[in-house]
């Protein structure tokens, strides 16, 4: 008799996966060590996910689900920029509360996520999945209000990717412990530097 995919089973699957994989790397994932640590069998592995490529596939997608939640859950404002540094804020936020599934998702890419910027210009081919750039395109829409509004200046996807270059670049040093108690400090700084250097050179802060 076949047994029925219970969710909350399926999600402690995900996050045992995420935690194992964050530590120990892809090669050394064993579906007997996630399944004691979610508290059930191998056999559940193969009930929720089918194989343990689809079970990291499934720690992936959550991970960008989860970036994706907290990027749009950010109120919408009459003050683009605002919102965009909330996005900002929205992303490290994210990061420190979900780090074993981040690590995952960046290292990682069984999505076969590849160029971002030609996927919204509308420019690629690729056979890609709506959950991994879902996050991203949240990016892109706030950076295109704020190009709409003058604040910013480029092409909406170019500015989020290099918006996202620089908060995935700080957050993974804070992650591997190298900014210590200056890591928001360096967050905010580095985030701001991204944003003058983005805008229109009549609306830069002036020394």
């Amino acid at each position: 008799m076949a047994r029925t995919a219970d969710p909350a089973v399926r999600l402690a699957l995900i996050e045992a996966a995420a935690r194992r994989l964050a530590t120990d790397g892809l090669d050394a994932l064993s579906l007997r060590r996630v399944a004691a640590d979610a508290g059930t069998s191998t056999q559940a592995v193969y009930t929720h996910f089918g194989s343990k490529d689809d079970l990291v596939r499934a720690v992936v997608v959550e991970a960008f689900d989860r970036l994706d939640r907290e990027v749009r859950s950010v109120p919408v404002t009459d003050d683009p920029l605002a919102d965009l540094i909330a996005v900002s804020a929205a992303y490290r936020r994210n990061a420190l509360a979900n780090a074993h599934l981040y690590r995952v998702m960046f290292g990682l890419n069984p999505l076969g996520l590849t160029d971002p910027v030609s996927h919204f210009r509308g420019e690629s081919d690729a056979d890609v999945l709506e959950t991994g750039l879902a996050a991203f395109g949240g990016m892109v829409e706030q950076a295109e209000r704020c190009v709409e509004a003058g604040v910013l200046e480029g092409e909406p996807a170019g500015l989020a990717l290099q918006m996202w270059a620089t908060a995935h670049g700080v957050v993974s040093l804070e992650l591997a412990g190298f900014l210590g108690d200056h890591a928001e400090e360096v967050y905010r700084a580095a985030n701001t530097a991204t944003f003058i250097g983005l805008m229109p050179p009549s609306r830069r802060p002036h020394a």
